[in-house]
């Protein structure tokens, strides 16, 4: 369950104490998920007995709100990336930062978090360990979070749209670094849902590196069953050397009491660099994956994964036991 830390407590000297706790709030939450890995890389290095943060990794955050009258609300999110393996790969708002007005209209804010793109591939990535079955992770195409960003989000119905305009800086010779456009829309009918999205990269995340994706994926959860199916095309640039390729998953879940079962598969086709397949570069990633809750907030779990290429690329696999606590 969420902390709430009343503003009042911390500001009730500044302000009108009655108003303040009635119109506004701020929330403190977060998860520590951490694991013990068994690895085997890519590159000969054999296998590896770790602790390590999870795919769905650490993180503490505070977000508030505040009425403003007339269905109008400003709002704030600033969430930060948590490493208790590591405490060097910790942060202060390394994961998202957003303020922004929501109403009628929808809402609107501005920061760095998750793209409309990124948001939309995890409707279909329901894994929590290191190696994730997120869509075309193995040649490392997608990138989530981006900075400088103006978002839009809207619920009209049975449709939510959501669109990223990243505006980049440092401007010279009449270019931006780090511009980029990011979409999604999905369509909900019943147990039904449909997604479609797509994004526009020019050295977003690194200098002379462009990246663009389309995804296509539908969805179906009914009771304890869930589904879904999506194909995904990537494609990158970088100094000069472009990298393709298209990607086909599909995933389940069926959960009974408190123990979730899932399964997962994505297969890629050969890898084209400059317009040339790679002969023995197409893939098959599997992932099986269990999950028991002991409470609301917390669950142990348990996933195996592999990648399996054609020789001479090494395989890989990972098998992963953990507890993933939130609060």
């Amino acid at each position: 369950m969420n902390k709430k830390l009343i503003a009042l407590a911390v500001a009730s000297a500044a302000v009108a104490p009655a108003a303040f706790a009635a119109d506004s709030e701020v929330v403190m939450y977060g998860q520590v998920n951490l694991g013990v890995v068994i690895d085997s890389h890519y590159l000969g290095t054999g296998e590896q007995l770790r602790v390590e943060n999870l795919g769905t990794s650490s993180r503490i955050g505070f977000k508030g709100s505040e009425k403003l009258g007339n269905g109008l609300t400003a709002w704030f999110r600033i969430e930060n990336g948590l490493a208790p393996d590591d405490a060097s790969a910790s942060g202060w708002a390394t994961r998202e930062g957003w303020v922004g007005l929501k109403g009628d209209f929808g809402n609107v804010a501005l920061g760095r978090g998750k793209s409309a793109y990124q948001l939309a591939v995890e409707e279909f990535d329901w894994f929590d360990g290191p190696l994730t079955l997120g869509i075309n992770e193995v040649d490392g195409l997608n990138a989530s979070r981006f900075n400088n960003t103006i978002k839009y989000m809207g619920d009209f119905g049975p449709v939510s749209f959501s669109f990223d305009w990243g505006l980049g800086e440092n401007k010279g010779n009449g270019k931006s670094a780090g511009r980029y456009n990011s979409a999604s829309l999905k369509y909900t009918m019943g147990d039904l849902w449909f997604i479609g999205a797509g994004d526009v990269e020019k050295d977003a995340n690194r200098a002379n590196r462009d990246r663009r994706d389309a995804l296509l994926g539908l969805g179906w959860g009914s009771g304890p069953v869930a589904v879904a199916g999506a194909y995904q095309y990537a494609s990158a640039k970088d100094t000069g050397v472009k990298v393709k390729r298209n990607s086909f998953l599909v995933t389940g879940s069926y959960s009974m009491d408190n123990l979730t079962l899932k399964a997962g598969l994505d297969i890629g086709d050969k890898q084209r660099v400059n317009g040339t397949k790679v002969a023995d570069s197409q893939f098959v990633h599997s992932l099986l994956g269990v999950n028991y809750a002991l409470s609301k907030r917390t669950k142990l779990m348990s996933e195996y994964g592999r990648i399996d290429f054609k020789k001479p690329i090494q395989d890989k696999s990972t098998f992963t036991v953990g507890v993933m606590h939130a609060f």
